[in-house]
């Protein structure tokens, strides 16, 4: 019987109930200026006209929301694309359908919901246009897996004309959206994803983690792009600001967390598929994401804030490899140790958090909360990749995506409010 980790009562669902509705809630952050005015004398609303600024940039403000929501939905889509691509390599036809599905299905919905909420009249257009170049990707890699040559050449060649075309649909919607700039944009995004490909089909798993790691975090040069430039030209339809300093705390957060995610689920695929240079290859990632993290949370304090950050984070990493090894070699007792032993990696990293920034985390859930909701969505996920049911393991990365942009969101409120000349 799967106990999981010790369960967050009541939090999980509070969590769920929070993202779940983040994608159709863009179309509430339509603010109306009359809400920031006031009827009072002049000193009332300069403290209004005040307060609204803070408001609108910080790390839960509308703007930081619509960069992070779009961040993350464009994260999604790279990972399935990866994901695609590496279960093509291994010949894993449900593997495949199961990305494709999602990346043709919800992911690029809720994308297209996202854009929809300012551009209503664009969001079919939007949506058959964003699913053509997915067909590109799933092209390629099924010509990469196949060694086709001539294969990969035609999708690629259809990813550079997509570009313009793409590029002319965004700058007709938003002429802040330049041409040379999407089109810049979309095809270092195409570079990106096929070098991850190409890695998978030549099994270089290092290069494969690093790869991922910077076709991921390209995701916010694109998502900032399209935040600031809906700001820019509607104003009067999003109160806040995408690129202020705590919106761009809360996206650095984002790509490194999220990578996080990504990387335990190449760590599991590896240990079940006995692939040991792909399990090490990931374990060095992590590692390494690890002190990404530890860089950008730690560099907002003094003394010794990093590497006590990192030393609680860290903690857990060989402790998702055992709990993949445990269930690789079916040893019940081995799981349950591990995920004890996380559960209790995830209350030491929420201790350190909060050693740092005490009003971490809301009112309802704590750091250690999301840490341990997290980890009930990796732990599925290697447990769905154990019998092979490639379509549940990648419902639960998508939530342990999804986890870290709560966790994102948390961190980068906590610590701009708590530094707040440095984040104006």
């Amino acid at each position: 019987m799967d106990r999981g980790p010790a369960r967050v009562a009541g939090k999980e669902e509070t969590v769920v109930r929070r993202f779940a509705p983040l994608i159709a809630g863009l179309v509430a952050l339509t603010l109306v200026g009359a809400a920031c005015s006031s009827k009072g004398g002049s000193s009332t609303a300069d403290q209004a006209a005040a307060q609204a600024k803070i408001d609108a940039a910080a790390a839960k403000g509308p703007g930081a929301l619509l960069r992070s929501t779009l961040d993350t939905v464009l994260g999604e889509h790279v990972a399935l694309l990866a994901e695609a691509g590496a279960a093509q390599v291994a010949g894993q036809a449900a593997g495949v359908k199961a990305a494709s599905d999602r990346l043709l299905g919800k992911n690029s919905s809720d994308l297209a919901t996202a854009f929809g909420s300012i551009y209503p009249d664009a969001q079919a257009t939007f949506l058959a246009l964003w699913q053509k170049h997915i067909t590109f990707f799933l092209d390629y890699a099924a010509a990469a897996a196949k060694n086709d040559a001539a294969g990969k050449k035609k999708a690629v060649d259809q990813l550079n004309a997509y570009a313009a075309t793409f590029a002319a649909f965004l700058n007709g919607q938003n002429s802040l959206l330049t041409k040379d700039g999407v089109t810049s944009l979309f095809k270092e995004h195409a570079t990106t994803v096929l070098a991850v490909i190409d890695a998978e089909a030549a099994k270089d798993y290092a290069k494969v983690d690093t790869a991922l790691v910077a076709a991921y975090s390209h995701m916010d040069m694109i998502g900032k792009a399209i935040a600031v430039a809906i700001r820019t030209q509607h104003p009067e339809k999003l109160a806040g600001t995408p690129d202020s300093k705590p919106s761009t705390l809360r996206a650095q957060l984002d790509a490194a967390l999220q990578e996080h995610s990504v990387l335990l689920y190449n760590l599991g695929a590896a240990i079940l598929q006995k692939n040991n240079a792909g399990a090490t290859a990931a374990v060095d990632a992590l590692n390494s994401n690890a002190n990404d993290l530890a860089g950008i949370v730690g560099t907002q304090f003094a003394g010794s804030a990093q590497a006590d950050f990192l030393a609680a984070w860290q903690k857990q990493i060989p402790l998702y490899e055992s709990y993949a090894r445990a269930v690789a070699a079916k040893n019940a007792g081995g799981e349950a140790k591990y995920r004890d032993d996380l559960s209790t990696a995830a209350d030491n990293i929420g201790k350190a958090v909060v050693k740092l920034s005490p009003e971490a985390g809301s009112g309802d859930v704590s750091i250690a909360d999301f840490m341990k909701l997290h980890i009930l969505s990796i732990k599925e996920v290697i447990d769905q990749l154990a019998h092979n049911r490639f379509d549940n393991a990648d419902d639960a990365l998508l939530r342990a995506i999804q986890h870290m942009d709560d966790l994102a969101a948390e961190l980068a409120d906590s610590i701009a409010k708590q530094f707040p000349t440095k984040f104006v």
